[in-house]
């Protein structure tokens, strides 16, 4: 009888603190005025700010992309490196050969790629605004990475 007790007392925590912490993390969003929208069908992330600010960026297949971008990337995207690849109205980061797929994010100016899942052989493609100025990070170590004009 007092390991079930036992058992039930430590499932009792673990789901309050999990209940806490989905608390913490809705509140610090609040605090910032953020609110994030993800659409699963596209792919895409939209971060709104009360400031007006707006940033769309959506996760792209190499056929999703311009012609141009296409043979950009397999001319000059080579080796283990981050490029991002500038049209007149896009940009584009790209990465080939990480270890597992990826998610992303943004904070403020910071564009953030971090692995997640088991698959293998992933390239990163992302399309944002031509606007938009960032800061790369993978894994949280900032990134330095090659820019090409497409133009």
């Amino acid at each position: 009888m007092r390991k079930k007790f036992k058992s039930i007392l430590l499932l009792a925590i673990m789901c309050i603190l999990m209940f806490t912490e989905s608390m913490q993390m809705q509140v610090l969003a609040a605090k910032k005025n953020v609110s994030y929208t993800t659409d699963v069908t596209t792919k895409a992330c939209k971060k709104t700010k009360k400031n007006k600010e707006y940033t769309n960026i959506m996760r792209c297949g190499l056929g999703d992309v311009p012609s141009d971008v296409q043979s950009i990337i397999k001319e000059q995207c080579t080796g283990n490196s981050w490029y991002v690849i500038k049209t007149d109205n896009k940009k584009y980061v790209y990465y080939n050969g990480l270890p597992r797929d990826y998610a992303f994010n943004v904070s403020g100016k910071k564009l953030k790629v971090r692995d997640i899942g088991r698959h293998t052989g992933i390239y990163v493609l992302l399309s944002l605004g031509n606007n938009f100025n960032f800061k790369l990070y993978y894994n949280a170590k900032p990134v330095v990475f090659t820019t090409i004009d497409a133009n």
